[in-house]
């Protein structure tokens, strides 16, 4: 696992995945000791076109990142909801 965004080991580590027709790893969400969670774009999935959020998580984020809007909770908005529609294994 890299370090966060805020240079703390993280202490757990979700693995993303696209389950289309052509299923990759997306990235991974980290969480921190101190609670923060972060995203970060595998590299290959960069290379790519898709974005997960063309507004939050454009393709071209690099490393590990915080949500912009962390009023509506530690999560970026496309995974609060696949977490709630989907389980874990959304």
């Amino acid at each position: 696992m890299p370090p966060a965004a805020n240079g703390k080991d993280p202490v757990m580590e979700i693995e993303v995945h696209w389950s289309g027709a052509a299923p990759a790893r997306v990235g991974a969400l980290y969480q921190d000791a101190g609670g923060s969670v972060f995203f970060q774009y595998d590299p290959h999935w960069r290379a790519g076109r898709r974005d997960l959020s063309p507004v939050y998580l454009p393709n071209s984020t690099v490393g590990a990142v915080r949500t912009p809007t962390p009023e509506f909770g530690e999560l970026h908005g496309c995974f609060r909801m696949s977490f709630r529609i989907g389980g874990a294994n959304a």
